[in-house]
């Protein structure tokens, strides 16, 4: 019985972890990086810095926010769950725009309106309640289908939601600069529980949930191409979070 996974007992050690940064509150930069306080929280909480589907630490996914920041939140990311195992290369290669001598695929995709990819190539998401999968699907300027295998199964995005996204701890600061040198000031630490997977559909249907995709390619030393999947992204915008959240507990700092 020890063994069992307890909500409490996770707050707990998360908040004993936190309570060791917040004493050194600010926390001076020392690489300016872009990510940067997120990953040296990350150290101090003994996480790798791995790509594995899992929450971050034990149970609880850990997330930082410039207060300032309207970028959207990356909730997870995850690879299609088509019958081609490489299907993000078919779409790279099909519909990948070359910019300053590269080619690249970033774009977003809603299930409430179109993306332009190109001059002659629009997609979609689009929710198959039936089927229970949600697809990307690409269409000519006369909106005819012209590739439809790309697409996640329920199955696939609900085990990956339960397994990173049930509870998540918000770590919000501000940035600032004395005699020069940069520091980050925690401000906010704000304890959530996902409010399950119909929510996590039904946000997607209207466009609240979406798809940031991020694939670039680079030449190597032998002059071949490499592509560079940096993610199929879910995310939301922070000021929609309470959709899918719910507020456990706040710190003000």
């Amino acid at each position: 019985m020890d063994n069992i996974w307890s909500l409490d007992q996770a707050e707990n050690d998360v908040l004993t972890k936190l309570i060791k940064i917040v004493n050194i509150n600010p926390i001076k930069s020392k690489n300016n990086n872009k990510n940067e306080l997120g990953r040296t929280i990350e150290e101090m909480f003994g996480i790798d810095n791995n790509q594995l589907p899992v929450a971050d630490y034990n149970g609880i996914e850990i997330k930082c926010k410039y207060i300032k920041s309207e970028y959207p939140i990356r909730l997870f990311s995850c690879n299609l769950d088509g019958a081609n195992l490489f299907e993000v290369k078919n779409i790279f290669e099909k519909f990948s725009n070359i910019s300053n001598g590269k080619r690249k695929f970033n774009h977003s995709f809603f299930n409430t309106k179109i993306s332009y990819i190109n001059n002659n190539t629009i997609s979609k998401l689009i929710v198959n309640s039936v089927e229970k999968e949600i697809y990307m699907k690409f269409y000519n300027r006369k909106y005819e289908t012209i590739y439809d295998n790309a697409y996640w199964s329920y199955d696939l995005l609900e085990e990956r939601t339960k397994i990173k996204l049930n509870y998540i701890v918000m770590i919000k600061y501000e940035i600032k600069y004395i005699n020069n040198e940069k520091y980050y000031i925690i401000k906010n630490i704000i304890f959530y529980k996902y409010k399950g997977f119909e929510r996590f559909i039904e946000l997607i249907k209207y466009g609240i949930i979406f798809v940031n995709s991020s694939i670039s390619s680079t030449i190597d030393s032998n002059n071949k191409e490499k592509i560079i999947n940096h993610g199929l992204n879910f995310v939301i915008d922070y000021k929609n979070f309470d959709l899918l959240y719910d507020k456990i507990k706040t710190i003000n700092l």
